[in-house]
């Protein structure tokens, strides 16, 4: 399902949104806080990377694979 199709049913929706980790830590700790946020069952999440999606690094772009799957 995509977003455009959840926030199409006209009911409240939630979710979260993160920045993309820039460490092999912070991508845990970022891994961390999503498992702790699970319980409140958002209808998603998403990653917002720099400005214009300046400077991707390789951390971030694994950590947004992991999120996807």
């Amino acid at each position: 399902m995509h977003i455009s199709d959840i926030i199409q049913t006209g009911s409240p929706t939630f979710s979260f949104e993160f920045f993309p980790p820039k460490t092999p830590e912070a991508a845990e700790s970022l891994y961390q806080t999503i498992r702790e946020l699970e319980e409140h069952m958002p209808h998603f999440v998403s990653v917002t990377y720099g400005s214009g999606g300046s400077t991707i690094s390789p951390i971030s772009d694994k950590s947004s694979a992991r999120l996807a799957s």
